[in-house]
Parts: structure tokens; C-alpha cells; sequence
């Protein structure tokens, strides 16, 4: 184990620590490519090099200082404080913002060896320590000069280096493959489910809106009306001591009281005459979320948007059928081709527009089946994303650990094996 020094003191003193280019103007085409947080990856560096904002040659003239070379080390220090990358030689000349630092190393140290400093615990809880309590978290340069850094001799620092790039590097691959797993599993969720609320058990059946003898529309089962969230200090569910639950919703007038059996508060409304119900099993969708699959249920209702619409029942339809349907992504997207908005990612639905959407509405004995089918498919597909996800995590927690124990000189990095 070694002793640590002051970041600074292992940086060039010709080319010491600085921020960028305060205001970069306009993107200017053919200009000066400049580095901004949100350009970068935690520690992948910049992945879209085309997409980088350009300056002036005359403003970036104006901050020679703070231009980069190959092998240099960038990390932002704005409000994502923390992502580090090494220059490559194709990125040799630009330049940054006030929320990206250079950092060029001195004499004393190897760049690749610095780049791995950083993300240690050690220097990441340093920073967490000294923005502590600001309301703009962002790291200073001050606190980021005397970040502690391990001295070694440069020949230890590349072999900690050489054994990062190595064993990182190979649990990289199994974090990926990993997460793809959990992609695909997610994939064949969302196929399942889509399969079968729109063709019922019986995969033969191909789901077009003529071919389908039970397609109905919202009307025809559910009533529709809005509400909007009431304005307070904190929107969220309360218990009114006797067995139900309200929701800070207000319709024309008062709070709509929302049946549910969690026990989630003690707060009561001050008029309940004025209370309009929200019975378990209604729906309640919020309409103004642009988010594609946001669609919320009475069960698990976000309380962030001002505008909701109350579907009841008042046919033979299962709630966790319906739950499935709003599930399936053509479905969404049908749902919002009804609805006021101009752009596909701005979508909203309104609840007059409800009125003329087509769904599939079988036999209730069947969306009961489906319901239940859905329910044993979802629970074996979950608990798979459960494993993996833990896995992940795991995976993720060893990389970290591995990161600081190896800087930190807490095992011979030389009789580690090598892995193509």
C-alpha cells in the first residue's frame, strides 16, 4: 500500500487543471468541436463524435487553455459530475464546456492509470463529500485539484492499468450480455401479451379489426370522465381511517375518493359531500404523460400529472384483461392516434377521444382465461428479469470493487491472468 497525493500534484505544470468555454455561442458548422456532459458516457468517452457542437475558431482561440490533446483525461464536473473518458487522437484539438475539466497528466503519472483513479470509491466519495449540501451539484476545481490519488511508480500505475483494461473489459462483455437477456425477455413479454389480448388463447386467430367478431369500443363498456389533480403541497394517497383510500383528484368539484386496500396515509378530505368515487377496478389513465406505455391503473397511479381520465365499468370486462391490453404497445399507439396531440412523441389522449376507440372485448369467461394466462406467463418472465438483474447488479458491484482494490494496491495485479 502506498500514500496518496493531491490530484494536482500528479498533473503537467504547463497545462494545469481547467474548465472550457463559458459561452460557445451557436453551433457553427466546419467549427471547433467542444465536449459537454451530456456528450459523454460514464466512462466510454464520446460515442457520437459527429454529433459534438461546434464554436468558433475565434471563441475557441479565446480559451487556448482548455483545449485537449490526445491522451489527455476529460471528466465532467456539472450536475453529472463524474464521467471520465480519455481523449482519443481523433477528438486531438477540441475543446470544452464550463462543465467539462482537462486534466493532463505530468511526469509522476500514466493518463490510463489516472483515468482509473478516478472512478475509485475513493476519489467518487471525496467528490460526493464536497458537494455535499450545495443546491448546484456540481465539482469544483478546488475540490477536484485535492482529490487523493495513490502514488505509485509509473512502471505499477501501467500494470494497474494493462490489468483494468484487461479484467474490466471482460466483465463489460458479461454486464452486456446480461442486460440483453433482460431486453429479449422483456421483448417476449410484451409478444405474449400482445398475442394473445388481441387473438384470445387460440393462436390461429390472426387480430385485424374486421376479422375479430368481438371488437367493441370504449363506450360500450366503460364510462368515461376526466379529472384533474388537485394543486397541493404533496399529491399522494391517504387513508381516511375507515377502510378507504382517496387520491388528492379533483373533478368539477372536490376530491375523488379512491377505493383501493393499502393502508398509505391518515389524511382526510375536508368535504367529503363534495367527493366523487373511484370504485376498485375502474381505470384511471393518465392522459397527460407523453411516454408510450405510461398508461397507469387505479392500483399504481402516478400522481405527477395534472390530468387523468376515470374509466368504470359498466359491462362484463375483466380489469386485468383491459390492464394487459393498455400493455400492448399498438395498442398505446392506437389509443394516442385518437388523441390532440401533433407529434408522435408528444402525444396526449383526451377523454372525448376514448369515445371512438375499438378494443377487443371477448367473452368475459375468456378475457378471465387470458387474464390468468398472462398472469402465470408475466410471473415466470419477472422473475427471470429478477435473476438477471441481480446478476447485473452483482456484476457491477465487482467491477467497482475490483476499480479501487487494484489502484489501491490491495492485491499483486502481476499474477492476475491475462484474458484475450
Amino acid at each position: 500500500m502506498t500514500h496518496s497525493v493531491p490530484l494536482k500534484r500528479l498533473i503537467s505544470g504547463s497545462r494545469p487543471i481547467t474548465y472550457g468555454i463559458v459561452q460557445a455561442g451557436v453551433d457553427t458548422p466546419g467549427g471547433v468541436p467542444y465536449i459537454r456532459p451530456t456528450d459523454m458516457t460514464p466512462r466510454d468517452g464520446v460515442r457520437d463524435e459527429e454529433s459534438l457542437l461546434r464554436t468558433t475558431p475565434e471563441i475557441a482561440a479565446a480559451y487556448l487553455r482548455s483545449t485537449i490533446l490526445a491522451g489527455d483525461i476529460v471528466l465532467s464536473i456539472g450536475p453529472s459530475y463524474g464521467k471520465v473518458m480519455v481523449v482519443p487522437k481523433s477528438l486531438s484539438g477540441a475543446n470544452l464546456t464550463q462543465g467539462t475539466a482537462r486534466l493532463a497528466s505530468g511526469p509522476k503519472s500514466d493518463a490510463r492509470f489516472l483515468y482509473w483513479a478516478l472512478q475509485t470509491s475513493q476519489a467518487r466519495d471525496f467528490w460526493d463529500l464536497s458537494v455535499a449540501g450545495a443546491t448546484f451539484r456540481a465539482l469544483n476545481l478546488e475540490p477536484l485539484s485535492r482529490t487523493p490519488i495513490p502514488l505509485w511508480p509509473l512502471n505499477v500505475q501501467r500494470r494497474i492499468a494493462d490489468f483494468l483494461d484487461d479484467q474490466v473489459t471482460l466483465l463489460d462483455v458479461a454486464i452486456r450480455l446480461r442486460k440483453q437477456q433482460i431486453e429479449r425477455l422483456s421483448d417476449r413479454r410484451k409478444g405474449v401479451i400482445a398475442q394473445t389480448v388481441t387473438c384470445g388463447l387460440n393462436s390461429t386467430v390472426q387480430f385485424t379489426e374486421s376479422g375479430i367478431p368481438w371488437i367493441g369500443r370504449i363506450p360500450e363498456h366503460w364510462s368515461v370522465r376526466p379529472c384533474r389533480a388537485m394543486v397541493t403541497e404533496r399529491n399522494e394517497r391517504n387513508h381516511d381511517g375507515e377502510g378507504k383510500n382517496y387520491l388528492s383528484l379533483m373533478a368539477n368539484v372536490g376530491v375523488i375518493l379512491y377505493a383501493d386496500k393499502g393502508d398509505v396515509g391518515n389524511k382526510k378530505p375536508d368535504d367529503l359531500s363534495k367527493c366523487k368515487m373511484v370504485r376498485l377496478g375502474d381505470m384511471v389513465i393518465n392522459s397527460m404523460n407523453y411516454q408510450i406505455g405510461s398508461f397507469g391503473l387505479s392500483s399504481y397511479i402516478g400522481v405527477c400529472s395534472p390530468v387523468y381520465i376515470v374509466l368504470t365499468s359498466r359491462a362484463a370486462v375483466d380489469r386485468h384483461y383491459v390492464a394487459r391490453l393498455f400493455e400492448v404497445r399498438e395498442f398505446q399507439r392506437l389509443a394516442q392516434s385518437f388523441g390532440n396531440g401533433i407529434l408522435e412523441h408528444r402525444r396526449s389522449i383526451s377523454w372525448d377521444s376514448l369515445k371512438n376507440l375499438p378494443m377487443p372485448v371477448p367473452p368475459i369467461a375468456e378475457q378471465e382465461q387470458i387474464a390468468d394466462y398472462l398472469t402465470e406467463q408475466a410471473s415466470v418472465t419477472d422473475e427471470l428479469v429478477n435473476q438477471m438483474t441481480y446478476v447485473v447488479d452483482l456484476l457491477t458491484k465487482r467491477k467497482q470493487s475490483l476499480i479501487t482494490a487494484a489502484v489501491m494496491g490491495q492485491f499483486d495485479v502481476t499474477t492476475a491472468r491475462s484474458v484475450a
